[in-house]
């Protein structure tokens, strides 16, 4: 079923004094609203599309699930009974989802309020276009003024490139009234948006692994690569969704013809098309699942011991390796979930690597290192001293954790502190360099583009990773299956989090502490994926 989400914003209340002849958008009627400070509550929805009889799945899935998102901005007319604009400010007034003290709400431009007018018709319309413009030549009734904002949609998609501009097309419209004589706090006005275009979705072969405890259930791997696209006999580059994913839409009612297409795979080029030429009603999609080996698609459920390959494949912990795929395995999963999680995630990795969501690996070996040659630097206020010169991002967290930080101690935080650690590598002399965080990443061992890449575990990383006995089972059965080693967790592995001028902090099975950066503990990269 498709997901629904629901938001609110604040309008005043303002009361309609007369009606107006038909006029197009910069010819507005003369109606005025006289403001009472009264206020309502908006509910908002979404309807996602439709399936259509031929589509080769059921209904919906998480990829067509449907939701307003922070930054997400809409417009809105108010319309009195003969689709007349009242009044020019009241034409295509934009609201933007924001986040209101962890609540999402409707911000008016400039926090100009969407005034309420007893009687009148509110036409909304997403996504939001500044320079929309129409004549209303024809218009008699607020139906009529939807479907001239459709219209302009659609003259716009004739001549739209799709791969890049489909998110900026596909335009759904809600109108909506409040049948109340006088409005009172917490009084709400509902639109329901649906879809107004139709849409083909093509899903071309890939390995799909499903992890449960991720809000993004599938971690993707593709197949099929340098796809091809047609429909008709007129070539096309649709909207890429990612996951081997992609989308197109066309006006309903539209004959499009055959789709069709190639892409290549390890055993060469391959030829997909539709069964039948395609035509959609409005609000309906046709989801073209190619089929490619005897399945479209493959599913593992991934676990903790998986081996997790160079390319980006994973294979089951129970599997027996080949020679082949021993020397192809570069880390095992040890941990399932989103390491971006709000709270307790990866602030950096939220944003420099927003798909990487389903769990964390570890490097198949370790290596005895120092923190550091230099004892004697404070390296966080070093970075703080120096913050213009090797410029730090500003959604990066400080490295130091003191020891009565507990819940700092229990993040997801290694892709962080590794980014600030290679920065100021960047720029001090050899001698005061953190040599933990280069040992690995001389490993020798490439990850893959649709990872994180290696970095220097934080102490809460390093406890999911040495200080859970089940866990560490799991580990050393998959580790001796690819090299014959164990996890060594009775051994103190170095975090990437420093505690002082001369600590820095060091986990082992049974205990967090910190050491002396001379100390030489194991180095183990993670990745997250």
């Amino acid at each position: 079923m498709k997901k629904v989400s629901s938001f609110h914003i604040l309008l005043a209340l303002w009361l309609v004094m007369f009606a107006a002849q038909s006029c197009t958008q910069n010819e507005v009627s003369d109606i005025s609203l006289p403001h009472t400070g009264n206020t309502l509550v908006i509910h908002t929805s979404m309807k996602g599309f439709i399936g259509d009889d031929a589509s080769q799945t059921r209904a919906v899935d998480i990829y067509q699930s449907t939701k307003f998102e922070s930054g997400d901005a809409i417009g809105i007319y108010i319309l009195d009974d003969n689709g007349n604009i009242m009044g020019q400010e009241y034409a295509n007034q934009k609201f933007v989802l924001t986040d209101d003290a962890d609540v999402l709400r409707w911000i008016g431009e400039n926090n100009t309020p969407l005034f309420f007018s007893k009687g009148a018709t509110y036409v909304a319309y997403y996504p939001y276009d500044e320079e929309l413009s129409f004549e209303t030549d024809g218009v008699n009734n607020p139906e009529d003024f939807e479907r001239k904002i459709v219209d302009r949609f659609t003259e716009k998609l004739a001549v739209a490139d799709q791969s890049v501009e489909y998110p900026k097309l596909d335009v759904m419209t809600a109108r909506a009234t409040v049948a109340v004589e006088e409005v009172v706090a917490g009084t709400e006005i509902n639109f329901v948006f649906t879809h107004q275009l139709a849409m083909v979705e093509i899903v071309l072969p890939a390995i799909n692994y499903r992890v449960s405890a991720s809000e993004k259930p599938y971690y993707s791997i593709p197949i099929a690569t340098e796809p091809t696209f047609q429909k008709g006999d007129m070539p096309l580059i649709p909207y890429d969704l990612g996951n081997n994913i992609f989308r197109f839409l066309v006006t309903p009612g539209e004959n499009i013809g055959i789709v069709k297409g190639n892409f290549v795979t390890a055993e060469g080029r391959f030829e997909y098309q539709s069964q039948n030429a395609i035509s959609l009603k409005k609000g309906y999609y046709h989801r073209l699942n190619v089929i490619y080996g005897g399945s479209g698609m493959f599913e593992h459920t991934l676990q903790i011991g998986d081996f997790f390959m160079k390319d980006g494949t994973l294979l089951a912990k129970d599997v027996i390796l080949t020679e082949e795929q021993k020397s192809n395995c570069i880390g095992i999963v040890f941990w399932l979930g989103d390491p971006t999680a709000e709270r307790m995630g990866d602030p950096a990795l939220r944003v420099e690597c927003p798909d990487c969501t389903h769990g964390l690996v570890t490097a198949l070996t370790s290596k005895a290192s120092q923190w550091s040659v230099d004892n004697a630097t404070d390296v966080a206020s070093w970075i703080t001293t120096n913050s213009e010169q090797i410029q730090i991002p500003d959604y990066c967290l400080n490295i130091n954790i003191k020891s009565t930080d507990a819940e700092k101690k229990e993040r997801i935080l290694g892709y962080n502190n590794t980014i600030v650690l290679n920065k100021y590598n960047a720029f001090v002399s050899t001698d005061k360099q953190v040599i933990a965080v280069s040992t690995l990443m001389n490993n020798g061992v490439t990850a893959p583009d649709n990872t994180s890449g290696w970095f220097l575990p934080s102490i809460g990383e390093l406890q999911l990773l040495l200080q859970n006995a089940d866990v560490k089972q799991v580990l050393d059965t998959s580790l001796k299956k690819v090299n014959n080693t164990t996890l060594a967790n009775t051994t103190f592995h170095w975090s990437s989090a420093e505690a002082s001028m001369s600590m820095a902090w060091r986990v082992k099975n049974d205990l967090v502490g910190n050491g002396n950066k001379t100390f030489t503990p194991n180095v183990r990269a993670i990745l997250a994926f």
